[in-house]
């Protein structure tokens, strides 16, 4: 059974570990080219993302054969449904990323398995997310800006220590956020669909999402770190919102589609929002047409959280694959693999 992955991934290394894991077949590349312009011209006149390289396409005998995918940077959502699309014999597909909605669609009602990175990115998205929290809770953006303008000012702060932290998504990053937060004397939270299970010793009560919905107003600081399913996208709208705190902070995490873009600035406009801080828009890059363009008090940090030093990234995705290719090869149960139902 031969693999196709991104040509970022491959080494002779990776595939001499792939085969001490029992593996046995072809390991095949793919490779990207730079765009053209007049792609990216076609692309801007028909209202598409414009990527700046292009998948150079496997041929069919290269197909042949593919029963592993392996989903990672730089393939998009649409490269990814257009191999899926001509490999009919595939049974799996892994994503090296925590998110596998895209994944998850691209399968459709085929008998693909899918799984994900695991707890690959928990350590850095949680810290993260943190980060912003901190940041958020002592105005560090708007310190930044005034340095910047030569300006002197004394934007309103507070401490996490003290403070409510809601959590929407007890999965292992939301979880892991809580506790950190916790370490530092915030009160968390934790909101998940199914309370039985609980939470973390880290959270003081586990709601379900409608209790949640109706007791916001407890809530100094609202995460997300939630999939994208059908019941969570555009949880956050414009009751969400207005049921939040006045002067409340909201930080994503998870995935954009949860929030109403048009909500989200309507809230921080009117400064019921003190900020919010994103770290996953609908668009990448935020245009100019874009409802977020301009909005008062959004921070942005375009998809990093999950960033690590290259090298660590890479080493990481590659070993959590290897896992769980050993578990497929001797037909155990894949560790991370999605409930294609549910879509996490």
């Amino acid at each position: 059974m031969d693999i196709l992955l991104p040509g970022r991934f491959y080494t002779e290394e990776f595939e001499r570990e792939a085969r001490a894991c029992g593996w046995d077949g072809r390991m095949i590349p793919v490779h990207w080219r730079k765009s053209t312009r007049g792609e990216r011209i076609r692309n801007r006149i028909l209202g598409r993302r414009s990527p700046s390289s292009a998948m150079i396409a496997p041929g069919p005998s290269e197909l042949a054969g593919i029963g592993i995918l392996l989903h990672a940077w730089p393939m998009d959502e649409a490269e990814l449904s257009s191999l899926v699309d001509g490999v009919p014999e595939l049974r799996w597909i892994h994503t090296a990323y925590t998110g596998a909605e895209v994944a998850v669609r691209a399968a459709g009602d085929r008998p693909i398995a899918v799984t994900n990175a695991g707890s690959q990115t928990t350590t850095a998205v949680s810290e993260h997310a943190l980060a912003l929290l901190l940041a958020m809770a002592r105005s560090l953006p708007e310190h930044f800006v005034a340095t910047r303008d030569r300006e002197w000012v004394a934007p309103p702060a507070q401490t996490l220590e003290g403070s409510t932290l809601m959590v929407f998504g007890l999965g292992r990053i939301g979880s892991a956020v809580a506790s950190k937060a916790s370490c530092l004397g915030s009160r968390v939270i934790g909101i998940r669909n199914r309370v039985e299970i609980g939470g973390p010793d880290s959270v003081v009560d586990v709601r379900s999402t409608d209790e949640a919905v109706k007791t916001l107003g407890e809530a100094d600081f609202v995460l997300l770190a939630l999939p994208s399913t059908p019941k969570t996208d555009n949880l956050v709208n414009h009751d969400f919102l207005a049921a939040m705190r006045p002067g409340a902070v909201l930080v994503n995490v998870g995935r954009a589609e949860t929030i109403d873009d048009n909500a989200l600035v309507g809230a921080l406009n009117s400064g019921h929002l003190r900020a919010a801080c994103l770290d996953v828009t609908r668009e990448q890059p935020v245009s100019g047409s874009s409802p977020l363009h301009g909005a008062p008090n959004l921070w942005l940090t375009h998809y990093t959280a999950s960033q690590q030093a290259e090298g660590d990234h890479l080493r990481e995705a590659r070993h959590t694959f290897l896992d769980t290719l050993e578990r497929y090869v001797k037909g155990d149960p894949l560790e991370n693999r999605i409930d294609l139902e549910r879509g996490y």
